[in-house]
């Protein structure tokens, strides 16, 4: 189950790192003076763009709500729509499952 989300955070990893890289080096421009300590690393982590799923209270996230209901039953019964009705919209209200 969780096979496909380090998948895919590895697929991001290269493009969430050089977008991190771009924003700390345009920070670091503004300073005058040498900055003392360690250089930043990447850390790959939710903040940076990693997928992340967590436990909620029992009700569905959108790991669960992409996989048991986007990609097995409104996905294919868009496409069925579409064959009989060119120009189907398909209309979500703003469960925050739905918002990834």
């Amino acid at each position: 189950m969780r096979a496909d989300l380090e998948y895919l955070n590895n697929i991001r990893f290269e493009l969430d790192k050089s977008k991190w890289e771009l924003e700390y080096t345009m920070t670091r421009i503004h300073i005058i003076r040498n900055q003392s300590g360690l250089r930043a690393q990447f850390k790959h982590t939710e903040e940076t763009g990693t997928y992340v799923v967590k436990e909620g209270r029992g009700g569905i996230n959108w790991y669960n709500y992409q996989k048991k209901i986007l990609i097995a039953k409104l996905l294919p019964f868009a496409k069925e729509c579409l064959k009989e009705r060119p120009g189907t919209i398909i209309q979500e209200d703003n469960t925050p499952a739905y918002a990834s």
